[in-house]
């Protein structure tokens, strides 16, 4: 139970270092990888080290693409490879769909609230950019597309719904509801 604890005390000061700063230390993140291959190790032997070892790459192929496509910054994806080394590959798939739903649901409110302070569209229109610009444009005029929607202004730090789905996947695993 101790190391579940300290491993979600941190993953929520990752989150909120995000909400602050917009960037996730990489002492804390790395720091958290080391100390769950370390931990895999010591209590499951090489089965808990490579058990580890296929978490951390799970959260950081789940992630990267998103970063590739400038969906989230590196920390998440470092933050997500940290909770994989903890968590495995397998508890580490059901954080990140939780994460997913989460930060969706957060970004659509988000949204929702920056248009209603400012008494306009735009928070939408640009979200559509944003999307067009990852999606839908030829290369050339994406790097346009992309310079014209403020990212730090519109998104939501995505260690957010991170630290929320670990903590969902934490909660309904003591329960009956035990994710397959």
């Amino acid at each position: 139970m101790l190391p579940w604890t300290l491993v979600g005390t941190l993953v929520i000061v990752a989150a909120l270092y995000d909400v602050r700063e917009r960037r996730i230390p990489n002492g804390l993140t790395f720091g958290l990888m080391l100390a769950g291959l370390g931990y895999g190790a010591v209590t499951g032997g090489i089965a808990g080290a490579f058990d580890a070892l296929a978490g951390l790459g799970t959260g950081f192929a789940l992630l990267l693409p998103l970063y590739l496509l400038r969906a989230t910054g590196a920390g998440d994806v470092k933050l997500a490879a940290a909770i994989g080394a903890w968590c495995g590959a397998r508890t580490t798939v059901w954080v990140l769909c939780y994460a997913a739903i989460v930060g969706g649901a957060l970004a659509v409110l988000w949204i929702a609230w920056r248009s209603f302070r400012a008494g306009t569209t735009r928070p939408w229109r640009e979200l559509g950019l944003r999307l067009l610009a990852m999606f839908a444009c030829p290369v050339a005029s994406r790097a346009e597309l992309k310079a014209s929607v403020s990212r730090a202004k519109y998104s939501v730090p995505y260690a957010v719904p991170i630290a929320i789905g670990f903590w969902l996947q934490i909660f309904l695993s003591w329960g009956p509801a035990q994710p397959v």
